[in-house]
């Protein structure tokens, strides 16, 4: 009896291991329904080109999945499902900066199935937070620009007084125009502009984009920078200055870049020079 009891236990267990093996898997027909073939994953990262292969920065990919018998698709990006009867369909990649991906897709005709893969290098960038495209003519715009106003040197010595008024600050054609004049006012031989956004926008991380056209002529110094937002409670230079951009109007198209901080500022700072040709 014990002999006779393991042998049948034996072909049960055969029994029922194959029928565990039968069913639907991508190249297995094994009921009338057609199993999915020649599955073909075409990718239009937008915005690629050339010279950004990567995109334009919004991240978006268009998709378009296509596989022969084929009724239904499901693709795999990330820990994200994405379900498609037509295979087209768009997807906004959101990891900052140039980051690479394998998109899942599996082809579905029933329970049959094909499945493949894709790698793509997808660029995003930040969205836009604050922005002065300048395109109203007038004063600059109150909800975005303050002044600074006075001749107190600023700690550079500077000979001009700035000031609020439309002779020295005006939008036109698109562009805000810092205007010196040499003109005798409050007490200075010159006048000019210094707008600032202080207690109107300040922002931790990202990216600032200047398109500037800067001034020639010795005595002339533009200059484009950020201070910490906590520059009234802890003072400069612990607050941190990043120069954007300054430039000597006696060196032409030399452009400095500098960083302040308690340990390197004023002429102890960090700071890099590029050439620029048209710069001025």
């Amino acid at each position: 009896m014990k002999i006779k009891y393991t042998i049948m236990l034996f072909i049960m267990s055969i029994l029922f291991c194959f029928g565990c093996s039968s069913g639907s898997s991508g190249g297995e027909n094994n009921n009338s329904t057609p199993a999915p073939t020649n599955l073909v994953i075409n990718t239009d990262i937008v915005g690629s080109s050339t010279t950004f292969p990567n995109g334009d920065g919004t991240g978006v990919v268009n998709f378009t999945l296509t596989a022969t018998n084929a009724t239904s698709y499901k693709i795999l990006i990330g820990n994200e499902t994405i379900n498609s009867t037509t295979g087209i369909f768009s997807y906004t990649f959101t990891n900052m900066g140039t980051s690479t991906y394998t998109v899942y897709v599996s082809a579905y005709n029933g329970t049959q199935f094909i499945s493949g893969n894709k790698t793509l290098t997808v660029l995003k960038n930040a969205g836009i937070l604050w922005q002065d495209e300048f395109n109203v003519d007038g004063a600059p715009d109150g909800s975005k620009w303050g002044y600074d106003i006075g001749n107190s040197g600023w700690g550079n010595n500077e000979i001009q007084y700035y000031t609020n008024r439309l002779d020295n600050s005006v939008v036109s054609n698109g562009t805000l125009k810092i205007i010196t004049k040499k003109e005798a006012f409050g007490g200075s031989a010159y006048t000019s502009a210094r707008l600032l956004s202080k207690g109107k926008f300040s922002f931790k991380y990202g990216r600032v984009d200047i398109k500037a056209k800067l001034p020639s002529g010795a005595g002339t110094w533009p200059a484009l920078w950020m201070l910490g937002d906590n520059i009234t409670t802890v003072n400069w230079p612990s607050c941190g200055e990043i120069d954007i951009m300054e430039h000597l109007g006696s060196e032409p198209n030399k452009i400095h870049g500098s960083l302040h901080s308690p340990n390197n500022y004023g002429g102890n700072a960090n700071t890099g020079v590029t050439t620029i040709s048209n710069a001025t």
